[in-house]
């Protein structure tokens, strides 16, 4: 841009520095590239819902617990793979986090061949401009501990059987006779015969 004063021309220019602005966009951008390798690597299932519980975002790990792909997945309501008997719980925790209130979940889905997993849920809200406009969401797969555990309390249960068996057995005039009805019983009931 120029001036005239008089007969005099002046050209004006302005000069700014933006090096500390550059700089700071840089970093920016490396967080967020370490962000999302980060994400992208977690063994946990990450992803994130709007407020209207359609994902918006799922991590490969999330495919491959799955066994759907990313895009099957993205604008679809995660109530569908949530098993039936989990469904309510889930909405009160969903619903709790649209309030700002982080929340843990226990909870099965659907794969997509039908098989239950059992996923544990970390759950916090996603703000935007101060409101909640949806949820970030972190499930780490638990389904063999839990099919383990199960199985310990089936295993405790016939010991249990088979103490109670043994000690009316002792009891019994006829401990033989006592002892083939209790352990027929056992099997029955465990479906081992």
């Amino acid at each position: 841009s120029t001036i005239t004063v008089g007969s005099e021309k002046y050209f004006l220019a302005f000069h700014s520095d933006i090096t500390e602005r550059k700089q700071a966009e840089e970093a920016l951008r490396e967080s967020e590239e370490r962000f999302r390798t980060m994400i992208e690597t977690a063994q946990d299932v990450v992803w994130a819902l709007d407020a209207q519980g359609k994902v918006t975002y799922i991590n490969q790990r999330g495919a491959e617990i799955s066994g759907y792909q990313i895009p099957d997945l993205i604008g679809e309501s995660y109530t569908l793979k949530i098993f039936e008997e989990d469904l309510p719980k889930v909405q009160e925790a969903v619903i709790q986090v649209l309030q700002g209130q982080p929340q843990s979940v226990e909870a099965r889905i659907y794969d997509s061949e039908g098989k239950i997993i059992t996923l544990s849920v970390n759950s916090v809200p996603d703000y935007k401009n101060g409101i909640v406009a949806g949820s970030f969401n972190f499930g780490s797969d638990i389904t063999e501990s839990k099919r383990a555990e199960e199985t310990l309390q089936s295993r405790d249960a016939i010991l249990e059987t088979i103490a109670f068996i043994a000690a009316k057995a002792l009891r019994a005039s006829d401990w033989r006779q006592s002892a083939a009805e209790e352990a027929q019983r056992l099997g029955e009931a465990t479906g081992v015969s």
